[in-house]
């Protein structure tokens, strides 16, 4: 077990030498829809410290996505981090502007590794695609 000294050290240190790192993984559904052409996912980094003030740090947007598995990377700058805080990964996919899904649990992260690979973000449907 890392104790905090050393977690904070760590993470201080990481911030002088790499200010950039990548978040990988997928975003998954599981209903049985096709998503429309010109779906786009959205995938986020969020501070959930405080639940009732999220704070997006990094966001990329892939276009025309058409797949119930979609690989993800995601880009952060480790000066926007703080000592302390909590991170998850959220996602939507969004036809026209709308969101059709999305994150219904954040998923925790854990920044102080150096491979970061999430386990699948699962977003579920929240309303129908106009025209579907």
């Amino acid at each position: 077990m890392v104790s905090t000294r050393q977690y904070r050290r760590f993470f201080e240190r990481e911030i002088k030498m790499n200010r950039e790192k990548e978040i990988t993984g997928n975003v998954v559904y599981f209903e049985k829809v096709d998503l429309r052409p010109g779906s786009s996912l959205h995938v986020s980094l969020v501070d959930t410290t405080q639940s009732n003030a999220l704070k997006t740090l990094a966001t990329e947007i892939y276009s025309n996505v058409n797949n119930d598995i979609m690989e993800y990377t995601l880009s952060y700058d480790l000066a926007k981090l703080q000592y302390g805080n909590t991170y998850s990964i959220s996602a939507n996919i969004l036809y026209e502007d709308q969101v059709v899904f999305t994150s219904t649990k954040p998923v925790p992260v854990d920044l102080s590794a150096d491979m970061m690979w999430v386990k699948d973000v699962v977003v579920s449907i929240v309303s129908v695609s106009p025209g579907a």
